[in-house]
């Protein structure tokens, strides 16, 4: 038998996994590029 832990993370995989080819289909039509000046300075510091 599997630990609780154990079920929610497969149960939240499955999720993000059926999100996956949505994902894929926004990032085609968003170009993320402009984005990152945004982020650039904070980056460093993750």
């Amino acid at each position: 038998m599997e630990n609780p832990v154990d079920f929610a993370l497969k149960e939240k995989y499955a999720k993000v996994k059926q999100l996956r080819s949505r994902l894929e289909d926004i990032k085609k039509l968003i170009n993320w590029d402009q984005f990152l000046s945004l982020f650039a300075d904070n980056a460093s510091q993750f």
